[in-house]
């Protein structure tokens, strides 16, 4: 995922439809993929203007 791109649902959710269960570790995943762009987001932005 890069800067500016969406993050569609089903790249955090990978396999599932709407009204499937999400489990705890289905939104670990997701919350780590979000992590993973905002830190690219970050460490670009930090290269920029440094």
């Amino acid at each position: 995922v890069g800067f500016g791109s969406p993050i569609g649902i089903n790249e955090l959710f990978p396999g599932k439809v709407k009204g499937d269960d999400i489990q705890q570790s289905d939104y670990k995943a997701a919350t780590e993929k979000i992590q993973a762009a905002v830190k690219e987001t970050w460490d670009l932005l930090d290269a920029e203007f440094k």
